[in-house]
């Protein structure tokens, strides 16, 4: 992992333009790297969910996760051909995936502070340089998330943002 100056990621913490939370399910998939490795296969052309079940040993489950949670933020795109699934990278996933790898996790901390949950979960993290999983349920409270209603879901959901959060500070530290 590349090491980014602190205060590039806080940068773009601060300068961060919210977008509207999107229909698709609030991600559940802890291993962020996942995504970027699903991503990184789709530079070499789309690919169907078999392919990308097979190539990560995932489970079904596993690639509805992880192919889920990179469609939440806005890097691949799912289409049918005829009753065939596929994933294509895209048109900000494929900029995002093309740049070197200082630039690339630049870009990718902005698509996860687009999302309040994501910003101010990485707020509090800056302001007690500590964060856990109850802070970030607490949080998530606050936010009209897609699809979430009970206590469970929430918890689930929210290791998820918490690996993810844990995925940026590993940048700086």
């Amino acid at each position: 992992m590349i090491h980014i100056d602190k205060n590039e990621i806080v940068a773009i913490l601060e300068e961060v333009t919210f977008i509207k939370e999107p229909k698709v399910p609030f991600p559940q998939a802890d291993t962020f790297t996942r995504i970027i490795c699903i991503c990184e296969n789709l530079l070499n052309g789309d690919m169907s969910g078999d392919e990308i079940i097979e190539l990560n040993k995932f489970t079904s489950r596993q690639k509805d996760y992880y192919t889920n949670a990179a469609i939440y933020l806005s890097l691949i795109e799912k289409y049918k051909v005829e009753k065939k699934v596929f994933y294509k990278l895209s048109d900000r996933g494929k900029f995002i995936f093309k740049l070197n790898e200082y630039e690339r996790d630049l870009e990718l901390c902005k698509c996860l502070f687009e999302h309040t949950v994501f910003h101010n979960v990485f707020s509090v993290y800056l302001l007690d340089n500590d964060i856990n999983l109850n802070d970030v349920i607490e949080i998530m409270h606050n936010h009209a998330l897609y699809n979430i209603n009970n206590t469970q879901i929430y918890k689930r959901r929210g290791k998820t943002v918490l690996s993810w959060i844990r995925w940026v500070i590993a940048h700086f530290e």
